[in-house]
């Protein structure tokens, strides 16, 4: 918690001096698919042998910067839906977290722009679906969650943009959940699980304040 606290502070210290006219309020919307991502996997089993994507919505509000030259800053406040499918047990894993984007934007053109940065969220949410019924496992999930976002977009007018997103967990979904036993070794491996989601998006300006 310190440390994401630490890092909101450092992307924020610039932007303190910021001429407010430079600055754009606005709604985006984005949907598309997430899955999980799991490392150390036995055997020849892959991701996708195990699980498959589920639908991922997110609705944010937008304060954009855009300085004169050819680099900006994002921050966008909202909800996002992540989560995945087991191909397996066949149940579905749905969680909603409260998300914030904080993004450096570097402008190519006048039209085309590319952001990253780190994306914090907090889970507000987490249900299993399956024929059994629905159980909520928000308890089983780690609350904070701190992942990487890359995206590009492009400017249809001065009001509305598009693009694309792809967001990989950077810190685990949970602590010690998935875990798999080598026969030949008494200590068990760690199997580490990250969210991981993939967006189209439309961002509306709704108060240019320039």
């Amino acid at each position: 918690m310190k440390l994401t606290l630490t890092t909101i502070g450092l992307i924020l210290m610039p932007l303190i001096s910021l001429n407010a006219q430079n600055l754009d309020l606005g709604i985006k919307s984005g949907f598309g698919i997430a899955n999980i991502y799991i490392t150390n996997l036995p055997g020849t089993d892959t991701n996708s042998d195990l699980f498959s994507p589920i639908m991922s919505y997110s609705l944010n509000g937008t304060l954009n910067y855009k300085s004169k030259g050819l680099w900006g800053f994002s921050f966008e406040p909202g909800f996002i839906k992540k989560g995945w499918f087991s191909n397996i047990n066949e149940y579905k894993i749905g969680l909603q977290y409260f998300q914030l984007p904080i993004l450096s934007d570097f402008y190519l053109s006048d039209k085309f722009y590319l952001s990253i940065g780190p994306e914090i969220n907090f889970l507000l949410n987490a249900k299993n679906k399956s024929s059994y019924g629905t159980q909520k496992i928000t308890d089983l999930n780690n609350k904070f969650e701190f992942s990487g976002v890359v995206s590009g977009a492009y400017n249809i007018s001065n009001n509305l943009d598009i693009g694309i997103r792809y967001s990989r967990g950077l810190t685990q979904i949970s602590d010690k959940v998935f875990w798999v036993f080598d026969e030949s070794d008494d200590d068990p491996a760690e199997l580490k699980d990250y969210n991981q989601y993939l967006q189209f998006f439309i961002k509306l300006k709704i108060n240019n304040m320039r």
